[in-house]
């Protein structure tokens, strides 16, 4: 049996679900107002000036800190599925539904939070490697679990999840630097694969 890891965002969509999850949460006046106060901090992450995990909790801790967590997974159940397909990649959805027939597991390896992926991933028969929102007394904290599941962090996870001398082979398909280390872990990697 083979293993096939699969980024998310930009590889499996065409489109950035965190975005768009933003806005389905709290809608576009806000995300607008959280993108014009974050751009210093998104500006010096893309300088290389901060790392990727205080990006994220910053715009983690804006958009929904202290919000009831249930409400934040009732909502992201809903954007998963009925928004998250309209996302999707049509050669992407080929190799995954390729990679089924063949009997291969599948992991969705994603920065993006397990809020909103779940529930699409459980209706395609997905695992899911995520993201994870910590909480205190059922309210959102802004920090994350672990960390953001970004770069070696993902490799990292999938050691933990599975026996990797269990699989003849490893794939991996991504499309950023994020995915670096997932690509040069699996024994066949490909870059942007499914872009038209």
């Amino acid at each position: 049996m083979k293993l096939a890891l699969f980024d998310f965002d930009g590889t499996i969509s065409n489109d950035d679900s965190f975005r768009g999850f933003i806005i389905y949460y709290c809608g576009y006046g806000k995300f607008i107002l959280g993108s014009l106060l974050l751009s210093p901090i998104y500006l010096l992450y893309n300088l290389g000036i901060i790392k990727n995990n205080f990006m994220k909790e910053s715009a983690i801790s804006f958009y929904f800190r202290n919000e009831n967590i249930a409400d934040l997974w009732n909502k992201g159940k809903q954007y998963g599925n009925n928004i998250i397909d309209r996302m999707i990649r049509d050669k992407a959805k080929e190799k995954i539904k390729w990679h089924q027939s063949k009997g291969d597991k599948i992991i969705v390896v994603s920065a993006s939070a397990n809020i909103w992926l779940e529930s699409w991933c459980k209706k395609n028969n997905i695992e899911l490697i995520a993201t994870e929102l910590e909480t205190i007394d059922g309210r959102v904290t802004g920090k994350l679990i672990n960390g953001n599941c970004f770069g070696n962090e993902k490799v990292v996870r999938v050691k933990k999840l599975v026996n990797i001398n269990d699989y003849e082979e490893i794939y991996a398909y991504g499309d950023s630097r994020g995915d670096r280390e997932l690509l040069d872990f699996a024994d066949k990697s490909f870059y942007k694969p499914f872009r038209d």
